[in-house]
């Protein structure tokens, strides 16, 4: 029924936790799907050292790019729902696809569910929690401003993946909330309120060495789906000014209190 797509390059020291954590999902019914894209470290050993069944494995021989290995991984899926983590999160709530998938199949007019995140530091501990819109609705309303979803939390169905030719392999960065705004042109969205995601918060991840570069292909995501979700100019304007402060040297909790304000605790 499930596909769990993960793509991962050099995290051999993490990867450990992150699969384990769906290994432990009390819903059954998945593959778990791991494109290891040329990793130069040891993560093709870690995963060989799994013997579950479940555990199907795409070794790219050389590295093609985290989007295209996602891209690679969902062609190659047989289930019915795409549910993504990456190698350096990992999910903290068993039940969490036994809740969403249960959801998408009780509603056949939703193609995208959400939850729930804890975003960590490298010691584990705890910086802070959000919950993002739970209606549909809702969730348009802020689509422009913010992704209303967690990557590593997203379920999504396939055919509905397949509808919009997947992620956009030109984008580096953004690709997730790319493709958000493209399943919210066909189908209906949900998050759920729990928190099933712990995120690991890191200053060298490839949003944060890329900061400015992401901010900027953002504004060219909200003028391509100005048309499809409310609120456009407000949100274009707020994303040149946080383009300007993305030079200070405390842009990132600028940045964070912004999101803060479209986010429950």
């Amino acid at each position: 029924m499930v596909s769990v797509i993960l793509s991962t390059y050099n995290r051999a020291g993490l990867l450990k936790k992150t699969i384990e954590s769906v290994l432990s999902q009390t819903y059954a019914d998945f593959e778990l799907i791991i494109v290891n894209d040329g990793s130069a470290d040891n993560t093709l050993e870690v995963i060989k050292n799994y013997n579950d069944p479940r555990i199907r494995i795409i070794n790219n021989e050389k590295n093609i790019g985290f989007v295209k290995s996602l891209n690679k991984g969902i062609s190659r899926a047989r289930g019915e729902y795409i549910a993504r983590i990456d190698d350096d999160d990992f999910w903290v709530d068993k039940q969490k696809l036994e809740k969403q998938v249960n959801f998408l199949k009780n509603n056949s007019d939703y193609v995208l569910i959400g939850c729930g995140a804890i975003k960590i530091n490298e010691k584990e501990r705890e910086i802070k929690r959000f919950l993002f819109p739970q209606k549909d609705e809702e969730i348009r309303s802020i689509m422009l401003f913010t992704s209303p979803f967690i990557h590593s939390g997203a379920v999504f169905s396939k055919r509905a993946w397949q509808q919009v030719n997947g992620y956009d392999e030109s984008l580096y960065l953004s690709q997730d909330f790319d493709l958000w705004a493209k399943l919210g042109r066909i189908g209906k969205m949900y998050n759920i309120k729990d928190y099933c995601v712990k995120l690991l918060d890191q200053k060298q991840s490839r949003t944060n060495k890329n900061i400015h570069r992401h901010i900027l292909l953002k504004q060219k995501i909200r003028k391509k789906y100005k048309k499809e979700y409310p609120y456009f100019y407000k949100a274009y304007i707020i994303g040149w000014f946080i383009y300007l402060i993305s030079f200070l040297p405390f842009q990132r909790e600028i940045r964070d209190f912004l999101r803060g304000l479209f986010y429950e605790r």
